[in-house]
């Protein structure tokens, strides 16, 4: 199972992928906010990892934010990231600069959030 310093570098790695596209002009936006999503879940599986807890799907990852990370911002701006992400993914959602910048807002949130557990997460 991957590490919590595992977790950080593969989210930040998305997070990187994200930065690449202009927002403003890119028809891939839909892959934009997909990326933000999995940048969230690596952080929060950063600090699962601390915990010795690897889920196996997004249900159980929900159930141990609730019982490890105990944050109901990360928990409710985690499930918007996933419903997002679902959404573009399977009904086709146009997405917009608009949107990105709010999911990115989730996101900082989240990471700003798990600090307590990992304070060099950012």
């Amino acid at each position: 199972m991957p590490s919590s310093d595992e977790h950080i570098k593969k989210a930040k790695h998305n997070e990187g992928f994200v930065d690449i596209f202009d927002l403003k002009s890119s028809p891939y936006l839909d892959w934009a906010l997909t990326g933000i999503f999995y940048s969230a879940i690596h952080y929060i599986e950063a600090v699962l990892a601390i915990k010795s807890k690897h889920p196996i799907s997004h249900s159980q990852r929900n159930t141990l934010i609730s019982l490890y990370i105990k944050n109901s911002d990360v928990y409710d701006d985690h499930r918007d990231l996933m419903e997002d992400s679902r959404d573009v993914r399977y009904k086709c959602i146009t997405v917009s600069e608009k949107a990105i910048n709010e999911s990115k807002l989730k996101l900082e949130n989240i990471k700003n959030n798990l600090k307590t557990f990992i304070p060099h997460i950012v």
